[in-house]
């Protein structure tokens, strides 16, 4: 009995795992570029919306500075 009800929690574990992956693939957020965040219009627990964007990435892989010397 004892090695069936262990069996039952592995499974049960195991989905539990499964979900808690799946939940962190859906909250995961990628960028198209690499880059930074320059500015997070959210607060932790908050759901988006569509009236206002999440995030503000800026690609840092090229950079043009114009610079007037005197």
């Amino acid at each position: 009995f004892d090695l069936q009800a262990a069996g039952i929690n592995l499974n049960l574990a195991q989905l539990a795992v499964q979900q808690a992956q799946a939940a962190l693939d859906r909250a995961t957020i990628y960028a198209p570029f690499d880059g930074v965040v320059a500015q997070s219009n959210l607060v932790e627990g908050e759901v988006p919306s569509n009236a206002q964007p999440a995030l503000l990435l800026v690609d840092n892989g090229e950079l043009y500075v114009d610079l007037a010397a005197t």
